[in-house]
């Protein structure tokens, strides 16, 4: 498995880059809401990994337009959650 991380500071997250895959045959999964998971099947061949490369390029550069399109965000969302509380006591969010 490998995986691209996003810069935690821009204005688009993992879920937007996997949208853009997506709509280009590539198959991913964001996690943690800024890495995105690549897990190729085993008998991948060289063209195929090739094409990926391609697209994955094509995609980033699409990302980094939509990170200057977008406002830039005045908060993290970990700081915009709310304290969870559990009997009593005020568990940070994670």
């Amino acid at each position: 498995m490998n995986a691209i991380e996003i810069e935690r500071d821009s204005n688009v997250d993992g879920h937007i880059f996997c949208n853009l895959l997506r709509a280009r045959g590539v198959i991913t999964k964001a996690t943690k809401d800024y890495s995105v998971r690549f897990t190729p099947a085993l008998n991948i061949t060289k063209e195929e990994v090739d094409e990926v490369v391609e697209i994955v390029e094509d995609a980033m550069w699409n990302l980094e337009q939509h990170n200057k399109l977008i406002p830039k965000r005045e908060w993290s969302k970990r700081q915009d959650k709310p304290e969870k509380t559990s009997r009593g006591k005020k568990i940070k969010s994670v």
